[in-house]
């Protein structure tokens, strides 16, 4: 992708929620710190800075009034929620060199276990970019106030994140998070 394309597509983020493109930096940013403590470099490290940068772009799709509601979603608004992740990929994928940070935009919601969504993916069949960027998702959104939850703390975070393991997250992607967290404290969270 081009720099000015991608370039592009974040102020389009910021236009539509400057808390979201708070998020994306973030977890992009911990991502590649992720990505780095595990031993990604070249092409593989770039994949995880590119999706972790795009993987909510699919948020732009979904109404204002389901990403600030602040109290638990209904079945339809969060189907709608849920659609982010594949129209993220659709998005992304209209441009050919950026079918690796595609296929992690759309497979960042699945499960180590197979329970995520939107394909049912496990274990090994999620991309590694997308699995690393599920963790350092999941944290960031549990470390920051959101509309209908209070901030954790670092160590609540962390908590639930090894709580997941084996089910939500791969156990390797948690011990890398983990260390960097506790190697980096505090890295950069502002909102």
């Amino acid at each position: 992708m081009a720099p000015e394309q991608l370039t592009n597509l974040l102020a389009q983020v910021d236009e539509y929620d400057t808390a979201l493109r708070g998020h994306i930096d973030r977890v992009a940013d911990l991502s590649v710190h992720t990505a780095r403590a595990m031993g990604l470099s070249g092409e593989a490290l770039r994949e995880v800075m590119l999706a972790g940068q795009l993987h909510d772009i699919g948020k732009l799709f979904v109404a204002r009034e389901i990403l600030d509601k602040p109290g638990r979603l209904d079945p339809a608004e969060l189907a709608q929620m849920q659609e982010h992740s594949a129209l993220g990929e659709k998005l992304v994928r209209r441009v050919p060199e950026l079918a690796g940070a595609a296929a992690a935009v759309g497979q960042h919601h699945e499960k180590w276990d197979g329970a995520g969504y939107p394909n049912g993916l496990r274990g090994a069949e999620i991309r590694l970019s997308a699995r690393i960027i599920a963790a350092c998702d999941v944290f960031d959104a549990l470390v920051t106030e959101r509309p209908y939850k209070a901030a954790w703390t670092t160590e609540q975070a962390l908590a639930e994140l090894q709580r997941g393991t084996n089910s939500h997250f791969d156990p390797d992607v948690v011990v890398a998070l983990i260390g960097v967290l506790r190697a980096e404290e505090p890295l950069s969270r502002a909102a």
